[in-house]
């Protein structure tokens, strides 16, 4: 049973790439060091930081795929609420999906030379999530009346969840000057080490068909091969589980590049590409496979109607006829795709505009884009507002500050937070990021150049006859 939790949890619970883009975060720039997470070509101005362990950076993003408002609506005349399937039927579209996303930064260090800047980060991470299958719902909701003899089929039912850590080595500098342009590159490589993955095959589907005879339906289930690794050995480990976490067979490893353009004084233009990468499970591992794939259920009109025990029993029946293999097998990451540009309007104000490309391992991958402003208050204070809109997801706003006090930094971004602040109850999706760093500056040691006097007036403007050596050029 506890293992049952334990995938139910990761398949609902864990985090998936189909999240928010971080694009509040990504307008700061290189304010933070965790800037250079989104980008490998950030790297903030100082010549040493680091943070301490899970203070360094939190981050969790939840999306419902609906609102709470329409799951529970108000009962007429009561204080009471009740559960609206039915609407929420009604909001939900074709690739909507339920996520949660998170990340722990657990070490960063970074040193500025005159040969680059090296970087070490040491995370959590966890992702994953499913699709709602809008076809079965409305099917199972609704009842079977409107498609008597008809097939209903539902595809890519994939889902699942993932967590690894990953300790990655960063090297960044300006490579190259193209004219009056810096180019800023950097790159990183990083070491994966899975903790824990549970999730159904890419092409599983569902085919559910109502006889015109006796109304009664027959679900089959087509390529449904669910695989899991890492939950025995969690749930045997006990006390010694931080071994398991630390080292275990479980590995892969991944890429992050960026870079960025100084086109002009005002005007620049960043690429990031992020998590190319894979895993490949080695260590306790169990692969299902359905032998018997066939449902077959009683005509129902509606979801009062449904002899849930009976379509229970025939479920476990039909789960519990599967072959069970221990065969490796490799995941991805899901690769992230970020462009940029930002235009400086103010002396201390950019505007910016992203688009991007979230990857997931777990359905399919989202586009979006956002454009903001990032205001900076001398070398204390930082802010940052961005408008963002993602292909599932409603047009969001997110905010977020960067403050500095001698070498301590703290950073905190939300996202969608005037709905979250205006009415919790309307809440479908969310982000926040929240960490504390400390940035150390060198003593500027270069000597301030005396200024030369000219032994002529200004007006007659000869000192072009003088080289730097004093020697007359006349």
């Amino acid at each position: 049973m506890k293992k049952i939790i334990l995938i139910s949890l990761s398949m609902v619970f864990s985090a998936s790439m189909l999240a928010q883009s971080d694009l509040t975060f990504y307008h700061f720039g290189a304010v933070t060091p965790q800037s250079g997470m989104l980008n490998a070509s950030f790297f903030p101005n100082a010549d040493y930081y680091f943070s301490l362990p899970a203070l360094s950076g939190m981050y969790t993003n939840a999306n419902l795929g609906f609102r709470y408002n329409d799951l529970l609506v108000p009962v007429e005349g009561t204080d009471s609420v009740k559960v609206d399937l039915e609407r929420v039927l009604r909001n939900l579209k074709a690739g909507d999906n339920l996520s949660v996303r998170g990340d722990l930064s657990l070490l960063q260090f970074g040193i500025r030379t005159n040969s680059g800047n090296f970087s070490l980060l040491f995370n959590l991470r966890y992702s994953g999530g499913f699709r709602y299958p809008v076809q079965f719902l409305k099917y199972f909701i609704n009842g079977n009346g409107g498609v008597v003899g008809a097939r209903v089929e539902e595809e890519n039912l994939n889902g699942g969840g993932i967590a690894y850590h990953e300790i990655g080595l960063g090297y960044s500098r300006d490579m190259i000057r193209w004219g009056a342009k810096n180019i800023t590159i950097g790159g990183r490589m990083k070491y994966i080490t899975g903790l824990a993955y549970a999730g159904a095959s890419d092409n599983a589907s569902l085919r559910l068909f109502t006889s015109a005879d006796d109304f009664s339906i027959s679900a089959a289930f087509d390529n449904v091969t669910y695989r899991t690794a890492g939950f025995n050995d969690i749930q045997a480990m006990g006390d010694d589980i931080f071994s398991y976490l630390a080292f275990n067979k479980n590995s892969g490893f991944a890429a992050d590049v960026g870079a960025q353009l100084e086109i002009n004084e005002k005007l620049n233009a960043s690429l990031a590409i992020n998590d190319l990468g894979w895993v490949t499970w080695k260590q306790d591992i169990e692969n299902y496979t359905l032998t018997n794939n066939q449902i077959n259920l009683s005509g129902f009109d509606n979801l009062d109607n449904v002899d849930l025990e009976k379509a229970l029993e025939d479920s476990i029946d039909v789960w519990s006829e599967r072959e069970k293999t221990k065969e490796s097998f490799t995941t991805s990451l899901g690769t992230r795709i970020v462009s940029g540009a930002s235009y400086r309007a103010l002396d201390d104000g950019v505007i910016s505009g992203s688009l991007y490309r979230n990857g997931s391992s777990f359905g399919k991958s989202e586009l979006g884009f956002g454009a903001g402003y990032t205001h900076q208050f001398g070398e204390t204070l930082t802010l940052s507002t961005t408008i963002l809109k993602e292909q599932s997801r409603p047009v969001e706003v997110g905010f977020g500050f960067v403050v500095r006090a001698g070498p301590c930094q703290l950073h905190s971004v939300f996202d969608d937070i005037f709905n979250a602040v205006k009415d919790p109850a309307d809440f479908q999706s969310t982000s926040f990021r929240f960490g504390i760093n400390f940035l150390i500056r060198g003593r500027n040691t270069e000597k301030k150049q005396k200024e030369e006097l000219s032994p002529f007036p200004p007006e007659y403007d000869i000192d072009y006859l003088i080289d730097g050596d004093g020697v007359d050029n006349g």
